[in-house]
């Protein structure tokens, strides 16, 4: 029987990894829609357009940035997000 590559099976939980990113990008992306909506009074295409370009602008900016900088932007927006996305909840 053949062993299997260790290097071979670290990468074959990367597809997994990104969906459950994806996943969870896709639920960020639903509350915000509804914290728009609510919050400015927009319809519904307003809030989704909203928070694309928002996503849009991150990822430029991770993308145009080096890494370590791009990674630090991005979850500071993130971060950003959901604590005014729960400061929002709270009242």
């Amino acid at each position: 029987m053949r062993m299997p590559d260790k290097n071979n099976n670290k990468f074959r939980v990367i597809p997994i990894f990104f969906a459950f990113l994806s996943m969870g990008f896709g639920d960020v992306v639903i509350s915000l829609i509804n914290r728009v909506k609510e919050s400015f009074g927009v319809s519904t295409f307003q809030a989704q357009l909203m928070t694309f370009s928002g996503f849009i602008m991150i990822g430029f900016a991770a993308y145009q940035l080096p890494l370590f900088l791009g990674f630090v932007v991005l979850m500071a927006a993130l971060l950003y997000i959901i604590f005014t996305t729960l400061q929002a909840a709270r009242n």
